[in-house]
């Protein structure tokens, strides 16, 4: 029948019902908002389209999880699809932007999905600096800023200052936040500088969404910036604006309740010029108000090693180190936690790690909170299913999904590519616990032992003791009101052994202990 379809059929009624779902896809590549409506919608990214080609894609989707149901809404069925861009600030139904992977993405209190940029397949292939609004009411999307063609430089105008001219340079790889009032903040990434080159990137941008106007906010105009910090244009933890943080991609960026924004890791430049680039172990902050960047903690001269410190005890030269891979959530204090993924442990040699770390954001420390201090591939600890101990600590891994439940204070980690209870190395299907009060891991459920196993769907639906997701990486983790936590995808085998990237979705309730196989298809690489 029509593309994304498929027909489930009951024969013994000779009743078939059609079921919609996206294809497999790498959703690290994805745009994914939870909307004004409180459905989840899903844009484009790397995976298969209706043919089972791999590629860039610019199909939208959204899933109510009230129905449990998939909606496909607009784009294209194939690959490599340009852009419908229309008339500029007129929303329309044929309206669509092209196929891309990384884009910047955001939703608004006012029913709009926000698109910024991204790898493109527009003019054969770039990097985008348009912006894009889709009106859930309407479902319309409306080319709002930027060019309708590839790397397009940066117009940066006066520092500080709104202006209808002012634009990003196109890019992939940058980072984003929204702040109290919807407005969305944009930091460095791969992209055009303000001489249309290729770099790393540092400036900081605000889009104002109710007059769709850029601001120039911090950093520089032009790419590869390195970094200016102690014993240069400053000291380790007083502003200045003579601070820079380096070029980089990939960095995580988050925004506190009083509007500073916080900038760690990445893979980028330091300040040193024989430095080049590599996975960056500093953290940042700027007050947009004053224009001040103060860097925090880590080191502006190094991209590796760690500094554990004492577990349990904040001081201000702890860092975790550069690495990638890893997972972050923000708990009910405010507080960052970040466990695993992969990068230099102590030795300066590349692993994957185990810890857990809290970042205090009231006092810019962090804290090595649990797991081993080398960060060499080390084994997990399961000890009883459901039973949490002092001894329990998953195994060192990178890729994992994380979860915070707000209810009972619980960090959970799902999956990944890592080292399982009996140090076995491959990609996993264990979900763990961790209580921020106790202090202790709980192995909660799939196989502790086992790696790249196949998964066992049993029927769709129903939950049982056995039923599990397979071994996967690059899934996706929520949990919602009641405690129960969702995952969405992946890379791993299926219920047969083929490996590939995965659409089902699951969900696992921590009162019984059970995954149960709710959508999707049982078989790796869907269309």
């Amino acid at each position: 029948k029509t593309a994304y379809e498929i027909y489930q059929c009951d024969w013994s009624s000779d009743v078939c019902s059609s079921d919609l779902y996206p294809s497999a896809r790498d959703l690290s590549q994805s745009g994914k908002w939870v909307g004004s409506d409180g459905n989840f919608y899903l844009f484009g990214g790397f995976g298969k389209d209706n043919a089972g080609t791999f590629g860039q894609m610019n199909d939208l989707w959204k899933y109510e999880p009230a129905n449990g149901k998939w909606t496909y809404i607009s784009g294209s069925k194939t690959l490599t699809t340009s852009g419908t861009y229309g008339t500029q600030g007129t929303g329309s139904t044929a309206n669509t932007p092209g196929g891309r992977t990384g884009a910047m993405v955001w939703a608004d209190a006012s029913g709009f999905l926000w698109l910024f940029g991204g790898e493109i397949v527009d003019g054969g292939g770039g990097y985008g600096n348009d912006v894009w609004k889709f009106e859930i009411a309407t479902s319309k999307w409306t080319w709002v800023k930027g060019n309708n063609g590839t790397n397009q430089g940066a117009t940066y105008g006066t520092l500080g200052t709104a202006a209808a001219g002012n634009i990003p340079g196109a890019r992939t790889g940058g980072s984003a936040v929204t702040d109290s009032s919807g407005k969305f903040w944009l930091f460095g990434g791969m992209g055009m500088d303000s001489n249309t080159t290729l770099g790393y990137l540092n400036d900081v941008w605000m889009f104002d969404t109710a007059t769709s106007n850029w601001t120039w906010k911090g950093g520089s105009n032009l790419k590869n910036q390195e970094d200016a910090t102690s014993g240069v244009s400053g000291t380790q933890g007083i502003g200045s604006t003579g601070n820079k943080i380096g070029g980089r991609d990939g960095a995580a960026l988050w925004i506190d309740s009083s509007g500073v924004l916080w900038f760690s890791g990445g893979w980028g430049y330091a300040d040193r010029a024989n430095d080049a680039n590599g996975f960056r172990r500093d953290l940042w902050k700027l007050d947009p108000s004053s224009g001040q960047w103060t860097f925090l903690s880590g080191s502006p001269t190094e991209t590796t090693v760690p500094v554990m410190g004492t577990l349990g005890v904040a001081a201000a030269v702890n860092n975790p180190g550069g690495r990638m891979g890893s997972d972050y959530i923000t708990d009910s204090s405010g507080n960052i936690w970040m466990f695993g993924g992969y990068g230099a442990n102590i030795y300066d040699n590349q692993d994957s790690h185990n810890d857990l770390w809290k970042f205090t954001v009231s006092t810019g420390r962090w804290t090595w909170m649990s797991g081993a201090s080398l960060g060499s591939g080390d084994p997990g600890v399961c000890g009883t299913k459901g039973t949490a101990a002092a001894g329990n600590v998953p195994g060192a891994r990178n890729s994992h999904a994380m979860a915070y439940d707000k209810t009972g204070g619980n960090i959970w980690v799902f999956g990944g590519q890592g080292g399982s209870c009996n140090n076995s190395w491959g990609r996993l299907n264990d979900i763990w616990k961790y209580n921020i009060a106790s202090g202790l891991w709980t192995w909660m459920g799939g196989g502790g032992t086992a790696v790249d196993s196949n998964g066992v769907y049993g029927t769709q639906g129903t939950g049982t003791a056995t039923t599990m997701p397979g071994g996967r990486d690059s899934a996706v983790m929520a949990i919602d009101s009641s405690g129960v936590l969702w995952i969405f995808g992946g890379y791993g085998p299926d219920s047969v052994g083929n490996t590939e990237v995965q659409n089902d979705l699951w969900k696992f309730d921590p009162a019984t202990g059970y995954f149960n196989w709710v959508k999707g298809a049982s078989t790796v690489g869907q269309n």
